[in-house]
């Protein structure tokens, strides 16, 4: 999930990171996405240990509309920020075939 998120911010830095301005957004928009993600990683901290999911210990997980397996699982929580990471790499290419890449 953060590799997918370090593809979107890289790749929109070079694609429109060209001014001043628009670097301050990146640099906001990742310090925004490290909070969230470091504050959760907190929070998860703050109960200490738990028992095992049924996933790692090669059960189903059981949901409101039925049963899933780990592949399941990672498919449901990764699909957007792949979906970000692709959208991102989309914008760079777009910017290098008009020919501004990185200059926005």
């Amino acid at each position: 999930m953060l590799t997918c998120y370090a593809v979107f911010f890289a790749a929109i830095a070079f694609a429109i990171g060209g001014s001043g301005a628009a670097r301050f957004a990146i640099v906001v928009s990742v310090l925004y996405t490290v909070t969230y993600f470091g504050v959760a990683r907190i929070g998860a901290r703050q109960a200490g240990p738990e028992s095992k999911s049924p996933l790692e210990q090669g059960k189903m997980l059981d949901t409101w509309t039925g049963p899933m397996d780990k592949t399941t699982v990672y498919g449901q929580i990764l699909i957007v920020p792949l979906a970000v990471a692709i959208f991102g790499v989309a914008i760079l290419a777009i910017m290098f075939a008009i020919g501004s890449g990185g200059q926005g």
